[in-house]
């Protein structure tokens, strides 16, 4: 799935909303969007077992990778066409949290047992207050492996966004009590999805900074 700045050219408006949910039209330039090809499998992606992934257009034949990403929902507006003509849109809204049970772990308050194999887990860490801002607190705002601030690249705009994982899957682990300094990390999206990449092994922060190098 590609977003590019040039879109707005063709009645697209891609982008980032403040709590960290991107906001993607659907496809068709020209007339109202429809729920086919693109648009339905997209729609359906978590029902067929279909990874998302999100890349920009940076320039002519390059590409950046943003994240993994999974449907939130949609909604429809009015906006304009590539001949600006009004027209029915699709606005899909993703996330990047991972939802299957090893990616996407629930965190509660300090001191809650965790990995019960029963629960079937719908919150991440992102999600979680108490433990996002203890993480924070003890590791700061930048990606411990490639340390980048959204901060300081995006100003206000990327105040506070970073993700916070979980070092060990807690399908690995069983019931455990969560420490926040020795069993979260904070990483940025890049990063997160290459921890995650090949499911059945989960890259420690060491084994990322050493991909990095």
């Amino acid at each position: 799935m590609f977003t590019s700045k040039i879109g707005k050219e063709f009645g697209y408006d891609d982008g980032w909303t403040d709590d960290g949910t991107f906001e993607i039209c659907g496809e068709g330039q020209v007339g109202d969007m429809l729920y086919v090809r693109g648009n339905k499998a997209l729609l359906e992606h978590r029902e067929n077992g279909k990874e998302l992934h999100l890349f920009e257009a940076v320039g002519k034949g390059y590409v950046r990778y943003i994240s993994q990403m999974v449907y939130k929902s949609h909604r429809e507006d009015i906006g304009k066409d590539k001949n600006n003509v009004n027209r029915k849109r699709i606005i899909f809204e993703l996330s990047t949290e991972y939802t299957s049970n090893e990616h996407d772990q629930a965190l509660s308050s300090s001191k809650t047992i965790e990995g019960k194999k029963v629960v079937r887990y719908t919150t991440t860490y992102e999600r979680d207050p108490i433990k996002r801002e203890q993480a924070i607190a003890i590791h700061g705002l930048s990606c411990m492996a490639c340390d980048f601030n959204f901060e300081k690249v995006y100003g206000e705009h990327g105040k506070g966004f970073i993700h916070v994982h979980h070092n060990k899957p807690l399908n690995e682990t069983g019931e455990t009590i969560v420490d926040p300094e020795k069993d979260l990390t904070v990483l940025c999206p890049n990063c997160h999805a290459m921890v995650h990449k090949n499911k059945k092994n989960t890259l420690t922060l060491n084994e990322l900074i050493q991909l990095l190098n």
